[in-house]
């Protein structure tokens, strides 16, 4: 196997997007993206669409009191992709492909 044609797919983030305004006390979230920058790896989080659009429903997660959305609600599904060094190209085109197959972005 050539490491330099592996894309690795991996979450975004922990847990599901607040609701606007909440107040969040996770410093420790970032470390699903800081990893692959510290180390300089092209990484990038592509947009599959929104759970209503036919996704799963992510669970309701209780943190915070409830601050955050609830099974239901249209919010956005992701999945980050992370590249070899040097592989950009290799990455934009798989993340390309992601997009095209799940519907990427859309507004709700």
């Amino acid at each position: 196997m050539n490491l330099n044609e592996v894309v690795l797919l991996c979450p975004p983030h922990p847990r599901r997007a607040p609701v606007h305004r909440a107040m969040l006390c996770t410093p420790h979230n970032f470390l699903y993206t800081g990893w692959w920058n510290a180390m300089g790896l092209p990484a990038c989080v592509v947009p599959l669409g929104l759970e209503a659009g036919g996704l799963p429903s992510l669970p309701s997660v209780p943190l915070l009191g409830g601050l955050l959305g609830g099974v239901g609600q249209s919010l956005p599904v992701s999945v980050q992709l992370v590249g070899a060094e040097g592989c950009d190209a290799l990455l934009a085109a798989v993340a390309v492909d992601f997009e095209k197959r799940f519907g990427g972005w859309r507004a709700a």
